[in-house]
């Protein structure tokens, strides 16, 4: 354990043990992770049990620590499959919540050798999502009040995704211009009015970030874990996760169609089931629509983030990862809207043709490859 990541654990685990009542003592070392947060697993001195602390470095993580307390708060109760929130404090900005165990989780599945075990929890993905956007169809209440307290004078916006796509396109227009490329007006201006049509349309709490790591398979079904991005969103924003896919992540491998199509099927029926027993029957026509250009959508804005590594011929995750090219995944991307018939994203198809064409590298010599459980593996002669 590194020094600083040291300090932050001590200071955590002082903060949680008075929180809850009883000493925290530290079981292990931390989790990998990024570096925005830390999390241990601790044992506690009154009942033998292991909780999760997660402690957040507010300078990288930001609203983190709100989104993520309002997300696991507004959820209390649900049958989402989320860790339960124990306890939770803003100084230090800190979480106390249910240990799901060591178990897996889909990038692990998708880097291992199984195809059968790895599409599987691609589906297990899927239908978790289903079971987190059942229980807050339409019902979003109890996570924006939530936000809002935890906020002080400035709270967070409740619904951030425009914002994080307007965000998006404005570094894809830094990232362009040293290629001779102008991102227009038009291309944000496209994006927003996707954005606010399928605001319009149904609202659900999203994790914003449902990558293959941000899970753990146990005994019980897979378990969604990291709600630091939580918004309110269109559903079609985490199933289009699939299309892209995995548009934020840095396992973002291609996952054979046959894959992606079971595990949307899998997110549908099980979304269909739950919100049935209220009554409600989604527009599904207008729900594939929607998944469509939301994949669209999240190619145009990831570009913007993934390009500079790109013209560096850097990897899309940090030392020790397998992970794809970000050239692969940039090219694989721009190739998605370039191609795209979606009548509401010209701009953006012409950009990607543009952006394309000035790449200095080749599309057919950096194509993105298939998830390591999926590729043909020679048989033993």
């Amino acid at each position: 354990m590194a020094a600083e990541e040291h300090v932050l654990v001590e200071s955590a685990l002082a903060a949680a043990s008075a929180l809850i009542g009883t000493s925290l003592t530290v079981v292990g070392e931390p989790f990998a992770g990024g570096d925005r947060s830390v999390v241990v697993r601790a044992r506690r001195s009154d009942t033998d049990e292991t909780v999760v602390l997660k402690s957040y470095d507010v300078a990288r993580t930001g609203e983190g620590w709100a989104r993520e307390t309002a997300a696991l708060t507004a959820l209390t109760g649900l049958s989402t499959g989320t860790p339960a929130l124990i306890a939770a404090t803003a100084l230090p900005p800190l979480v106390v919540m249910e240990d799901l165990g060591d178990g897996d989780s889909v990038a692990t599945a998708l880097l291992a050798a199984d195809p059968a075990n790895a599409g599987q929890a691609v589906v297990d993905w899927a239908e978790a999502l289903a079971d987190l956007h059942a229980a807050t169809w339409n019902d979003v209440g109890r996570f924006e009040t939530t936000l809002r307290n935890l906020g002080g004078p400035r709270p967070p916006n409740p619904r951030a995704m425009s914002d994080v796509l307007t965000d998006g396109v404005e570094r894809l227009r830094r990232a362009a211009h040293p290629l001779g490329i102008k991102v227009d007006q038009q291309v944000t201006d496209e994006i927003v009015a996707v954005a606010a049509r399928l605001d319009s349309e149904v609202q659900v709490l999203s994790p914003f970030d449902a990558c293959p790591d941000n899970n753990v398979r146990t005994a019980t079904g897979l378990r969604l874990i990291d709600f630091e991005g939580a918004t309110v969103a269109h559903p079609a924003w985490d199933v289009a996760y699939l299309r892209v896919p995995w548009p934020s992540c840095w396992c973002a491998w291609l996952v054979p169609e046959a894959v992606a199509e079971r595990a949307q099927q899998a997110w549908q029926e099980r979304l269909r089931a739950a919100v049935a027993r209220r009554g409600v029957e989604p527009d599904w026509s207008a729900m594939g629509a929607a998944i469509e250009v939301a994949a669209l959508v999240w190619c145009v804005v990831t570009v913007g983030w993934f390009l500079p590594g790109a013209l560096d011929d850097r990897r899309t995750g940090g030392d020790g990862l397998q992970s794809p090219l970000q050239r692969s995944v940039v090219l694989h991307r721009l190739g998605l809207i370039a191609d795209s018939v979606a009548a509401d994203l010209g701009a953006s198809r012409r950009l990607a043709r543009r952006l394309a064409a000035a790449l200095p590298f080749d599309r057919h010599s950096h194509q993105l490859p298939m998830a390591p459980a999926f590729r043909t593996r020679p048989r033993c002669s």
